[in-house]
């Protein structure tokens, strides 16, 4: 009688393969969506320090108006005016050194000579400027009030050019 030799298939190998390439698809697809989750509370930050530094302009210029404090007092960067400062400030930067990629990513900045401030966004995939900036620069601007502050000067955050995060316009 002849016998055959089969052909040996370990089918416990196969399935740990395949957990493992299972596996390795489930972690990537998380992965991905931990970036995106990330990029999100840093978008949710942004817009929060943006709006505490317009508030603490509009603050400021109040106590400038009603007289409590001098209008020479007013200090030209609204980073500092912020009650709880952002831990991400780096201080005063000229901003052709902050372009050049002196500011690190997540980290926002001063200019005296421009008078603006800046952000540097950590993950460029989900941001956009119309120049190709990989920075969001907000001028200060002084403007003449409106209405009962017509006599005042009104200072303001504009941005630079229409920036869009996460399909979102920065102003």
């Amino acid at each position: 009688m002849r016998t055959e030799k089969r052909f040996f298939v370990d089918w416990r190998l196969y399935e740990r393969v395949l957990l493992i390439l299972l596996i390795a698809i489930i972690a990537a697809a998380l992965l991905d969506k931990a970036r995106d989750l990330r990029a999100q509370a840093e978008l949710g930050v942004f817009q929060y320090n943006l709006s505490a530094l317009r508030v603490a302009l509009v603050i400021e210029q109040m106590r400038a108006v009603t007289g409590k404090k001098p209008v020479t007092a007013l200090d030209p960067n609204p980073l500092k005016l912020v009650n709880n400062q952002a831990l991400n400030y780096r201080g005063e930067m000229t901003l052709a050194d902050a372009m050049t990629g002196a500011l690190p990513r997540g980290a926002w900045f001063y200019d005296g000579r421009c008078t603006c401030i800046g952000y540097r966004p950590t993950d460029d995939r989900r941001f956009f400027a119309p120049t190709g900036s990989a920075l969001i620069i907000f001028n200060i601007q002084s403007v003449s009030g409106k209405g009962a502050s017509a006599n005042a000067q009104v200072v303001m955050l504009t941005a630079r050019e229409p920036y869009l995060w996460w399909g979102e316009l920065i102003r």
